[in-house]
């Protein structure tokens, strides 16, 4: 993937300020762009038991599923169209 668009739904293969986390492909939703570096930051559907993969304590009801990742450590949530009921 070449760029993050806001709100996109991910699958996040890599994470961290230089992409240390390997993770197996968790699904999140972009939160925050980073305009810098072309990162963002990506709210995980479930926070994970990895401490050290999120930079937020896990009390901080609004960022606690953070992850910081790039576009290359990523993949698109594809969607399967559903079929129209006539």
């Amino acid at each position: 993937m070449k760029r993050f668009r806001l709100h996109q739904r991910v699958f996040v293969w890599r994470a961290g300020f230089n992409a240390e986390h390997a993770l197996p492909g968790l699904p999140g939703t972009v939160e925050r762009l980073r305009l810098a570096d072309h990162a963002a930051w990506i709210a995980l559907d479930v926070r994970q038991e990895v401490l050290d993969v999120h930079q937020f304590p896990a009390n901080d009801e609004t960022r606690s599923r953070h992850v910081l990742a790039r576009p290359e450590d990523c993949s698109v949530v594809r969607v399967a169209p559903t079929e129209s009921t006539p």
